[in-house]
């Protein structure tokens, strides 16, 4: 009897830390959270793409940061209007990776825009 009591117990446990857990991450984000994951996720994304390194190699060192820069405010403008992140500020998430996920793919999305709209 004292081992199913205990079952009973450990379960309701492991039952609590599960729901506790899952609605923690239902919390909005940051406004100031997300800002510096697309600012993060952009230049990262920046730096990785082989358009990037040829167009910025013409360019001075302060010439090279203003184009990024440029280029990812013009990413962020971008993303925040995307209605995925949108509900991601307002309502949160089911999953610890679902932000960083949804805000790679918004950043990715939008660099392709902003990067004709900053080389040309």
């Amino acid at each position: 009897m004292k081992t199913k009591s205990l079952n009973f117990w450990a379960s309701v446990v492991v039952l609590m830390g599960t729901v506790t857990s899952a609605t923690s991450f239902a919390q909005p984000v940051d406004p100031q959270q997300l800002q510096s994951m697309i600012d993060a996720q952009c230049m990262r994304e920046i730096r990785e793409s082989k358009v990037w390194r040829n167009a910025l190699a013409f360019h001075d060192l302060p010439e090279q940061a203003r184009m990024k820069k440029e280029a990812c405010d013009c990413v962020y403008q971008d993303v925040i209007q995307d209605s995925s992140i949108k509900a991601l500020l307002n309502a949160g998430s089911s999953s610890p990776q679902q932000p960083a996920e949804l805000v790679s793919k918004a950043v990715l999305k939008s660099l392709r825009g902003c990067t004709q709209k900053i080389l040309n």
